[in-house]
């Protein structure tokens, strides 16, 4: 590992003692992060100044294709962790500005008449007169295993995915997913990379899961989703390459907009659609469940679009002044998220640096979906795996106007 990868795993580290959440994954040297640790908390301006000598650094080492990549992502992740010392510093940027620095992007809310339009055909599909997410809800209750049994569909869905990835990749040496079972926690899930090409995933038990819901999230979390490409990337980038800005990921980031949008495609790139009903109706014959699967599929390209309102929800909460009351019932009534989650999301979009993270989701996807149908789908897995992207990289490619280097470090 060089200076540059040295000094950025340090600066990515010590930003994390700040917001110890922003540091999603750590598979670099144990005494670099023991040296962390140890050390007073480091300044915000600090952290600030020190984005900005390793980019100098990584510039300075552009001379060829590989390195002038390198010094383009470098730009982009350390436009946002600049800016996300000058938010913890206390500094107010708008929430325009703040996606532009965070995500390297811009936020795109969808034409109401699309919106509208889905709404109808959900209510069609679901006739009914309660209001449409209680109908949603009483549909995805058709389709979700007991408690008792939803470890064993999951680990089921996920060696299914872990096959097709076989047959299309290649696993790395060794890679293994932790399935475990937990009670009494905030969150739905919980994945954590922890390096030699294993992650543990907690699944909450307490929280109803439809099985179509189930099988996208093991495709998102595991295979071919995040755990495939970071124990693909430990592989190549950090064991053979020695790259230390691959040996950290730092949430709120332009990174992980591409990461968890490729992620939300890892279902469509690991089966074909007629696979995945075959999959469904397994899973609902093994668990005894009723529900009508043809509805349920139907449903899932109207719910896709709703579930973009989340965009129109961090606007109207960071932007327009909705109270916190309108954001929840938003993402409620509109985007169809259940209760408790809606209250969550409308709580998460109040923090200055957290609200990006609910955005990765449908920018990214929206994003890394034009991205793979210019550069198609093979080719598009063979890059994620192998390269590390950013926003700006991909929306070139489609053809999109835009700077190479998104926002401002100072």
């Amino acid at each position: 590992m060089d200076e540059i990868g040295q000094r950025y795993l340090l600066l990515a580290l010590r930003l994390g003692r700040h917001v110890p959440d922003l540091v999603h994954a750590y598979v670099g040297p144990p005494q670099l992060r023991e040296v962390v640790e140890g050390e007073a908390l480091t300044p915000t301006f600090e952290i600030h100044d020190e984005a900005l000598r390793v980019l100098e650094l990584a510039e300075a080492d552009a001379d060829g294709p590989a390195s002038v990549r390198r010094a383009a992502f470098m730009r982009s992740q350390l436009t946002a962790i600049a800016a996300l010392a000058r938010l913890l510093a206390g500094e107010e940027i708008t929430f325009a500005d703040r996606v532009d620095l965070l995500l390297g992007c811009a936020v795109e809310v969808r034409p109401t008449a699309q919106v509208e339009a889905a709404a109808e055909a959900v209510s069609r599909l679901l006739p009914g007169g309660e209001p449409l997410a209680d109908r949603v809800a009483a549909h995805d209750a058709t389709l979700t295993p007991a408690p008792t049994m939803m470890m064993a569909q999951m680990e089921a869905f996920a060696a299914l995915l872990r096959q097709r990835c076989a047959e299309e990749w290649t696993l790395p040496s060794g890679e293994t997913v932790e399935w475990a079972g937990v009670r009494g926690t905030p969150f739905t899930a919980f994945a954590r990379y922890l390096g030699a090409c294993r992650t543990r995933i907690e699944l909450n038990l307490d929280v109803p899961m439809p099985i179509g819901r189930m099988l996208w999230f093991a495709a998102h979390e595991a295979y071919p989703g995040h755990h495939f490409e970071r124990a693909t990337k430990e592989t190549r980038l950090v064991d053979e390459e020695q790259r230390g800005e691959a040996m950290v990921l730092v949430a709120c980031t332009p990174e992980s907009l591409v990461l968890e949008g490729m992620a939300e495609h890892a279902l469509g790139l690991a089966l074909t659609e007629p696979e995945i009903v075959t999959a469904l109706q397994d899973a609902a014959s093994a668990c005894g469940l009723g529900g009508d699967l043809a509805v349920d599929r139907e449903l899932g390209v109207h719910r896709a679009v709703l579930s973009d309102a989340v965009l129109t929800a961090a606007l109207g909460r960071n932007r327009d002044g909705w109270s916190a009351s309108t954001t929840r019932d938003y993402l409620r009534e509109v985007a169809l998220v259940p209760a408790e989650r809606a209250a969550r999301g409308a709580e998460l979009l109040d923090d200055p640096i957290r609200s990006t993270m609910l955005l990765n989701y449908p920018l990214g996807r929206s994003l890394a979906g034009r991205w793979l149908e210019t550069v198609g789908q093979s080719e598009g897995m063979r890059r994620h795996l192998t390269e590390q992207l950013m926003p700006s990289q991909l929306r070139a490619e489609v053809g999109e106007p835009g700077p190479l280097y998104p926002g401002s470090l100072v």
